[in-house]
């Protein structure tokens, strides 16, 4: 047999795009699905296949030395509907040894492959380095699982932001991108 549940008239007949599943004051509490939904059609690009919640812990790295988040604040949320995931939250770090070059924040997901899917990402920092005042320009590269900061000016970018990371630099993050 056919294993599918289809839609009909009282007679049996088919009946295709008509009939809805409860009402706004007759609804079902949950729906589980081990498989997918197809949203506004029925073409792959339509299939809303998953959808999860989370908090995970991150790390920053850097070119060279190292750089370690407090404990109560090295955790970053995400939300991920289908490839789609955003990511926030709040870091501060507690110690450092000589940080340099680029400064990296983890991702819970890698990102797609493709250049069409690089991503431009929201950082705020306080409490950097004396004399720090700076544009910091956060991306996430294709096929990457990390945040890649730098230094930002009017005409360039440089390979310098961990070098301006300090013991008490809190980091908020949000962040938007296609995972693989």
């Amino acid at each position: 047999g056919n294993n599918l549940i289809h839609p009909a008239t009282s007679t049996g007949g088919v009946k295709d795009n008509a009939i809805d599943i409860g009402g706004s004051s007759n609804r079902f509490k949950d729906l589980y699905l081990s498989g997918g939904a197809y949203l506004g059609g029925t073409a792959a690009a339509n299939k809303l296949s998953d959808y999860e919640e989370g908090a995970f812990q991150t790390s920053l790295t850097c070119s060279s030395g190292a750089i370690t988040l407090n404990g109560s604040h090295d955790e970053l949320a995400y939300t991920k509907v289908g490839n789609l995931v955003t990511v926030t939250g709040y870091l501060v770090v507690s110690n450092v040894s000589s940080p340099g070059g680029i400064l990296y924040i983890g991702l819970p997901f890698t990102s797609l492959s493709g250049s069409k899917y690089a991503a431009s990402v929201f950082l705020s920092f306080n409490s950097l380095a004396s004399g720090s005042t700076l544009d910091a320009w956060g991306i996430i590269d294709p096929n990457n699982n990390t945040i890649q900061v730098y230094v930002g000016s009017g005409s360039s970018v440089s390979a310098t932001f961990a070098n301006r990371v300090v013991a008490t630099t809190d980091i908020r993050v949000q962040a938007t991108y296609m995972a693989a």
